[in-house]
């Protein structure tokens, strides 16, 4: 499915000076926070709405039907720590979902698109748009990668997450000398191993022939 990422940049431009004018409704917050927050809102737009064509199938941009606070600031872990509910529509269809926002003593703030569990730092949602095939050839690359890193060790558990959901271009094979779709997308694999949690990037491009090519680095 194609996404026009330019098309959602530019909407989301818009979208920020709407979003502006929303009321947070935060008390106790600094006021330097509260603008962060504002600006914020105009990425986890562009991410939510990459989620909701992911989850809907949808290929048009979804409006912003509702915001609202549901977990009011508090400190979780010695970091500061609140949720707020996003309704988006489209292709007739609606979907809520939870943007969970998180701010370190001394770090930037960011957000995570889940319900109460923290995500790695940059990551969508957790899931993975790779079958069970790619799946055991990039764990390959991921055995390397932990021996480089100083772990021999069998990892315990992954979880895999998206990170940047698929982009869509055209590129011409020599074989055919005709023009086929081209998906690439990142994931971050978080994998228990050594007794640690490696948060490793996976970069998967398609080549055009039905294979995928991946690289495995340190986020």
């Amino acid at each position: 499915m194609k996404k026009d990422k330019q098309g959602i940049k530019t909407f989301c431009a818009f979208m920020l000076m709407l979003l502006l004018g929303i009321n947070i409704g935060f008390a106790g917050l600094s006021s330097d926070l509260e603008e962060k927050i504002i600006k914020l809102r105009a990425g986890v737009f562009e991410m939510l709405t990459y989620k909701f064509l992911y989850l809907t199938r949808c290929e048009k941009i979804p409006e912003i039907v509702d915001i609202r606070v549901v977990k009011n600031p508090r400190y979780q872990q010695g970091q500061l720590f609140w949720q707020e509910s996003w309704v988006l529509k489209g292709c007739y269809r609606s979907q809520r979902m939870k943007v969970s926002y998180q701010k370190a003593i001394g770090q930037d703030l960011y957000y995570f698109l889940a319900d109460d569990m923290p995500l790695p730092k940059g990551a969508v949602m957790e899931a993975s748009l790779a079958d069970n095939l790619l799946q055991r050839d990039t764990m390959q690359a991921v055995a390397g990668k932990l021996v480089a890193l100083g772990c021999n060790k069998t990892p315990v558990s992954i979880k895999r997450y998206i990170s940047v959901l698929p982009k869509v271009k055209s590129m011409e094979t020599i074989e055919a000398g005709q023009t086929r779709p081209i998906s690439s997308w990142n994931e971050i694999w978080a994998v228990n191993a050594c007794d640690q949690v490696y948060n490793l990037k996976v970069r998967f491009t398609g080549d055009g022939k039905g294979g995928t090519y991946y690289l495995v680095s340190s986020t």
